[in-house]
């Protein structure tokens, strides 16, 4: 993480970090060495079989190992059904004192701790093309802990690694947290960029627009969980400080 600023609350920019934010698709190196599952020749196959209908010829030079590869690229991309949040924050809860006692805006005094930008990819769950996403996530401790700001990261990729749709992933992510760090309240914003696919809800006009104009999802829980709230509204006035776009086109 760099770049940690102080707007009264602990508003802290998440950078690309690469086992935790920064995981784009990997190379094929990487994915020729992820471990597969016990049941993937079944993967293996139907990734044949699709080449097949395609009109391609499986055993032609360039498509001999894509069907172990695309399994293996599957496997990584869904890696999030065999973890849990639990598991991942663990104990990396905090005491946090905060600027005095009965006052202030840090982290273990009932202020928002703020991590912004993100970036992640998902694999959407009505036609398995991956869409981006940027997440910003903000929470309100209780009982004047914090937790690592890593492991919000960490979360955050947890879910994303499974078939998602945005708002799923926005609600997903925002229990997650609710349930793991028990704060009094968790919001999450997600700026999503999907291809358009004619007879999906994504189609939408064309590429070029999806690209500029994300789809913008809100999931909040907690103190959260009425969007007028003044948490909510802090929250949002923090993100557009720091530049981020919300005048976007909502989820449908």
């Amino acid at each position: 993480m760099n770049g940690c600023h102080h707007h009264h609350g602990s508003e802290m920019e998440g950078e690309a970090d690469e086992t935790t934010i920064g995981s784009g698709i990997s190379s094929a190196s990487s994915i020729d060495s992820y471990e597969l599952m016990d049941d993937s020749a079944d993967m293996v196959e139907a990734v044949q079989v699709l080449l097949q209908g395609l009109g391609e010829d499986v055993h032609r030079v360039g498509l001999v190992k894509t069907p172990i590869r695309v399994a293996r690229a599957f496997a990584f991309a869904t890696k999030g059904y065999r973890q849990s949040a639990q598991d991942l924050v663990g104990d990396a809860l905090f005491p946090e004192a905060g600027v005095e006692v009965g006052s202030g805006f840090a982290g273990g005094l009932g202020g928002m701790v703020v991590i912004r930008s993100i970036d992640q990819y998902s694999l959407c769950g009505s036609c398995l093309l991956p869409f981006k996403v940027c997440c910003h996530v903000a929470y309100i401790s209780s009982g004047y802990q914090v937790v690592g700001l890593s492991k919000l990261a960490r979360v955050t990729d947890m879910f994303a690694r499974r078939l998602q749709n945005p708002q799923n992933l926005a609600d997903q992510i925002c229990q997650g947290l609710t349930d793991t760090i028990k704060p009094v309240g968790v919001a999450v914003v997600l700026q999503s960029w999907h291809l358009p696919v004619p007879g999906c809800h994504h189609d939408v006009g064309s590429p070029e627009s999806v690209f500029q104009q994300p789809t913008v999802t809100y999931s909040g829980r907690g103190e959260f969980q009425d969007k007028s709230s003044g948490a909510w509204g802090y929250f949002l006035s923090l993100l557009r400080l720091e530049g981020v776009s919300l005048n976007c086109r909502a989820a449908s």
